[in-house]
């Protein structure tokens, strides 16, 4: 219990022995005050919130890779304080896209990768020691919900052999090849699991990026095929927005192959006008997705300018 709890108590108590010696009116307003004095700290002892608490964190290195670029999340758990005995049974890392989960990459307290994870490699910055582990009654505070889990007695990780006291901190580097995922938005949030019913896992918050297509070397249409697969992917992007755009790229995409340079070029530059004239000031396009799409068009209309479709 902090300090601040015990003085808190104190004051309760106080004012409980004063409501005692009161009888009648002055009964009838000290039991209101009584009230209102225990509301009170209630809701400070819940803001006041934990000291210290089991934290899960995740930080990645680029929120907008190329397809094909490698990239590095930083997971880092923080046992802390009051936390003693944690079950650490392993990490899930977790990607998602609009459909769900796309990929998962499980690795154990020291690094080692547990799953069928191609592409990836792990780099421990902060493993726990020998002094971490021991046997005792777990306990752990979730720094995300504000709850105390008690574990029961079993093998956990904490400073002083599992017991507690002062911080421990673990990380690792994660790098992740992207050459296996389309292009599109993704959120990413990783778990450390625990193996206790009791709690299964503590969660970090979701860490959200954009994987950008690979460009074809000087193919304008192929560049339009990419591009309309990324607005597709889109996350808070209606549907009819997504299939509007993309029907008008098709209509590029069949005048580029058919060689008509001009018609598509001009079909182009109206959808750029779209774009900055209705998509983004009706917020159907957020300023990040619409200065992507711009810029790639432009891009494309000048390849085709300089005659190299």
């Amino acid at each position: 219990m902090e300090y601040e709890d015990v003085i808190r108590i104190y004051e309760f108590k106080l004012v409980k022995k004063e409501y005692e010696k009161m009888d009648g009116k002055g009964l009838l307003n000290m039991r209101y005050a009584s009230v209102a004095v225990t509301v009170a700290i209630v809701i400070m002892l819940v803001l006041s919130g934990p000291a210290t608490a089991v934290q899960i964190r995740l930080n990645i290195d680029n929120n907008t890779p190329v397809q094909g670029e490698e990239i590095t999340f930083t997971v880092t758990a923080d046992i802390t304080g009051m936390d003693r005995y944690v079950p650490m049974k392993d990490f899930s890392l977790l990607l998602y896209d609009n459909d769900g989960i796309v990929r998962s990459v499980v690795f154990a307290p020291n690094g080692t990768i547990l799953s069928d994870s191609p592409g990836v490699t792990i780099d421990p910055i902060s493993v726990p020691s020998s002094s971490d582990f021991g046997y005792g009654y777990g306990y752990g505070y979730d720094y995300g919900y504000g709850y105390g889990y008690n574990f029961g007695y079993g093998y956990g990780y904490a400073a002083n052999n599992g017991a507690g006291g002062s911080a421990r901190i673990y990380a690792y580097n994660v790098s992740m090849d992207t050459s296996s995922l389309d292009a599109g938005e993704y959120s990413a949030r990783v778990m450390l699991n625990t193996g206790n019913g009791i709690k299964p896992d503590f969660s970090s918050v979701s860490v959200k990026f954009s994987i950008l297509p690979e460009e074809p070397a000087n193919n304008p249409s192929e560049r339009l095929k990419d591009l309309q697969s990324y607005i597709c992917s889109l996350e808070g992007v209606d549907t009819g927005t997504k299939n509007s755009l993309a029907a008008n790229l098709n209509n590029a995409i069949i005048m580029i192959e058919k060689e008509d340079y001009e018609k598509s070029t001009q079909r182009l530059e109206k959808i750029i006008g779209s774009i900055q004239e209705q998509y983004l000031p009706r917020n159907r396009l957020s300023s990040e997705q619409a200065e992507y799409i711009v810029s790639e068009l432009e891009s494309i209309i000048e390849l085709m300018q300089k005659g190299e479709g």
